[in-house]
């Protein structure tokens, strides 16, 4: 598939700098992103021609200067898109794109992407491009002085007493801002963000409850409360919300697929197909819609209709299709006996059964290596994809059979990890999945989840 391609003509105004390359590092969170979300991050940014580069999770304190969009490209990366501005890669998560006068908003979550730790939206002088202030959480007058003390003390380092002392006052700031309840609605979904993220789910759903209650329309909020309520199996929240966010935005495909999850874990299976065929007619070229319709259909009980739909995402995605013959098999032989025919519940993860496991060694900070180890049936070759908790691909590793004669653990690859660009990454779960071919001449599939701490 080619990628789209726009040429933005310049309304006299110089391209201002170029695009910021952060002092920390930090992992991709929307640098590759789905084809939808891609559709729509070129019309975003061939529509409003002023962006500017603000990495918040990698200590940038103020935006960069604005800068003016003359191209954009999408750069087809297999099932994934990546943009470039005006020849080079971005990160949406990390780019804002000016909406009125001095105020612009985070690309990333215009168009869907889940991006965490980042400010919606940014008020930038455009006059005093040195003193950019985000739109963050207010941070109190406390935080503000103990953020100057402990980096003066880090900057100075007069003496240990005098960094320990900071970053006394650090911590406690942050405490207190841990109980603010006068917050605005970005501070509130900021906050319920940080708490998602370290699985404290119930303290992000009362702060993106809190959010919604200032901003209630506002889709980002509703769909990250549904995330929360999704993790604690509690489905008919989780219904609720998906639906308020169809609600806000009723073209957007996504909404409907997650919906259809939350269905299929209800085992309201009749909803999770038409909810799966809802976001068939929106994007009909996506093989985790289809392939998860099939899964609903089975375990309805409609066999034929779910044999159909696998046998289209095999012809039709032969790359992405990931449903072992077992499954095709298990539906024909219910097809074959109807007085046996009970319901195969059957989930997307529950298909998949792997002979692969994993040993992590850490040297160092954010250094180290995941090898890969291999059970059962010797393969040929394979690859492997990891993805971050946001189903962003990080990484793809190459694996193939190294062990010797009846080794039963045997090392068939490793993960340095770093992400595409060669960045280590974050601390977190990390998961695994891919093909392998083995020496009976199948194909198999594997997946595994990687904690990295």
């Amino acid at each position: 598939m080619k990628g789209f391609k726009s040429s933005v003509e310049v309304l006299g105004v110089a391209a201002v700098g170029c695009l910021m390359t952060a002092t920390n590092v930090n992992a991709d969170q929307c640098a590759f992103i789905s084809p939808k979300q891609a559709e729509k991050a070129f019309e975003v940014l061939t529509k409003r021609k002023t962006i500017v580069d603000f990495c918040e999770p990698c200590g940038d304190k103020i935006p960069g200067a604005p800068y003016t969009v003359n191209t954009v490209e999408v750069n087809p990366q297999d099932e994934f898109r990546e943009i470039l501005v005006n020849g080079k890669s971005i990160d949406l998560a990390y780019t804002f794109v000016r909406t009125s006068a001095n105020t612009y908003e985070n690309i990333a979550l215009l168009v869907g992407c889940p991006a965490s730790d980042v400010s919606r939206t940014i008020t930038v002088d455009d006059k005093a491009t040195s003193a950019f202030a985000t739109q963050e959480a207010r941070i109190t007058a406390e935080e503000a002085a103990a953020n100057q003390a402990a980096e003066a003390a880090r900057i100075s380092a007069e003496t240990q007493a005098a960094f320990m002392a900071a970053q006394a006052a650090l911590s406690a700031a942050f405490a207190a801002n841990e109980k603010a309840t006068d917050l605005d609605a970005d501070g509130y979904y900021n906050r319920g963000m940080s708490h998602y993220n370290q699985k404290n789910y119930d303290k992000a759903i009362a702060d993106f409850s809190d959010a919604i209650k200032l901003h209630p329309k506002a889709a980002e909020y509703y769909r990250w409360r549904g995330f929360a309520y999704d993790e604690l199996a509690q489905y008919d929240k989780t219904i609720a919300d998906y639906t308020e966010v169809i609600r806000l935005e009723p073209k957007l495909a996504m909404n409907y697929f997650n919906r259809g999850l939350a269905y299929n874990k209800k085992e309201d299976f009749s909803s999770a197909v038409s909810d799966f065929t809802k976001a068939l007619k929106l994007t009909p070229d996506d093989a985790d819609y289809l392939f998860n319709r099939a899964i609903a259909y089975g375990n309805n009980g409609e066999y034929e209709l779910a044999i159909a739909d696998m046998e289209i995402a095999k012809t039709k995605f032969p790359q992405e299709f990931n449903a072992p013959d077992s499954l095709l098999t298990v539906y024909r032989e219910a097809l074959a006996t109807p007085h046996k025919r009970g319901r195969p519940v059957v989930a997307y993860a529950a298909a998949k059964k792997s002979a692969l496991s994993y040993e992590y060694e850490a040297s160092g900070q954010r250094s180290g290596t995941v090898y890969f180890y291999r059970e059962g049936n010797k393969i040929n070759d394979g690859v492997l994809r990891v993805f971050d908790s946001h189903k962003n691909l990080v990484k793809r590793v190459t694996v193939s059979d190294r062990g010797q004669g009846g080794q039963n653990k045997r090392n068939v690859g490793s993960w340095d990890i770093t992400n595409l660009h060669g960045k280590p990454v974050r601390p977190g779960t990390y998961s695994v999945s891919g093909t392998v071919s083995t020496r009976d001449g199948r194909n198999e599939e594997v997946s595994l989840t990687v904690e990295l701490r």
